[in-house]
Parts: structure tokens; sequence; C-alpha cells
């Protein structure tokens, strides 16, 4: 049979690139809860993501700016720029117990005290094919706790309750997994090496190794 040509005509759309996410909950802990996210996926029209995400209760905020380019200066070193301050007023690491006359009481939450964090990094990712990938990753923490008044004096030791570090980290990935979420054969081999140092603008210095191997086989 001879084939029939055809004319198709095809109409796309552009999406738009502002997206906004909130939500709305409580918990009987610290009552009502709020998250609102803006995200822009094409800004400055060079499909940069950037992301605003707010979270706040009534013992713990959040505030965090981030931005995302696949391809900054024409090169294939997906970099993300992020900052955010995060502060807890409600941290309890401990717990009490007392005997009175033979029985033990319920458990004490204790008093709380509070713990702020800023943070911000600058990480460069790069695809070495289609299963494996590097990365490297510059971060700058200050951490301060407060209402120090809550906390027996053994437990602020060294530099707290201020900190500051500063991390500089390698890591690699190569995963051959045939699903992410729930994968049934391949491996995944990851791993990931920071070190802090004052040179690097902290306050401490150590070193950090984290490794993780996984395979996954289906039984035949």
């Amino acid at each position: 049979a001879a084939l029939e040509a055809r004319r198709v005509t095809v109409n796309v759309a552009e999406a738009d690139p502002l997206s906004l996410y909130y939500l709305l909950g409580y918990s009987t802990d610290e009552g009502p809860r709020a998250t609102v996210q803006f995200t822009h996926s094409n800004l400055f029209r060079r499909l940069i993501l950037g992301t605003m995400r707010l979270r706040g209760s009534q013992e713990e905020q959040l505030a965090q700016l981030q931005l995302t380019d696949l391809r900054p200066w024409g090169k294939k070193w997906a970099t993300t720029f992020s900052a955010f301050y995060e502060r807890d007023s409600d941290v309890r690491p401990f717990v009490r117990r007392r005997i009175v006359n033979g029985d033990i009481e319920p458990n004490s939450r204790g008093q709380s005290f509070g713990i702020s964090r800023f943070v911000g990094f600058v990480q460069t990712e790069r695809k070495l094919g289609d299963r494996m990938a590097a990365r490297f990753r510059y971060s700058l923490q200050n951490v301060k706790l407060f209402n120090l008044e809550n906390i027996p004096d053994i437990e602020v030791t060294r530099n707290e309750p201020a900190l500051r570090l500063g991390l500089f980290s390698t890591g690699f990935t190569r995963e051959t997994r045939d699903n992410v979420l729930s994968p049934t054969r391949g491996q995944l081999f990851s791993f990931d090496h920071s070190l802090a140092a004052r040179e690097l603008g902290g306050n401490e210095s150590f070193n950090k190794f984290f490794g993780e191997y996984q395979r996954y086989d289906t039984p035949g």
C-alpha cells in the first residue's frame, strides 16, 4: 500500500515558570505550623532554578534561598548556591528520671534551650556519563546556643556555645540501580570526604568520611 503524507501541526505552550507551594498544619508539641515555598524555574531567562522557602511555628523558624544553574558559563558543572537560617528554641537533649519510694516517676523532658544556625554553601557537580557523578562543595556554618541557663554546666564544653565551621567536601557516586525508589537489581556506590579547617574560615579542624554501598539482586 502506498504511504500517504500528512501535515501535522503541534501547538506548544510554555509552562508557567513560577510556582507556589504552601502547607498549614498543627502539632500537639508546637501548635500551628506553616510552610511557604516560591519556585521560579527560568530565573533571569537562563533556566536557573530559584527557590525561597519559609517555615515557621512557635518553636522553630527557617528561611532559605537557593539558586541552581545547570550550565554556568556554558560549562557542564551544575552549580548550586544556597543560604539558610534556622532557629529552634525547644531543644531537649536529655531525659531525667527520679526514684521516689521505690517507684520511678514519669520521664521529664527537662528544660529546653535554643539553637540558631546559619549555613551558606556552594556546590558544583559534574556528570561523568549516565551513571557516575563527581561533586565538590564548600560550606560555612555558624552555630550558637541560647537560653544556656537551662543546660547543665557539664554539657557546655569546648568552643560552645558558639561554633563556626568552614568545610570543603568532595564526593563521588556510581549508580546502576534499575529504580531509585524501589530497586530490584543494580548497585549504588557513594562516598563523601569533608575537611574542616581554620584556614577555611572555621574555629575547628577535623576530617570526616562517609561511604555507602548497596547491592540489589532478584532471587532467581
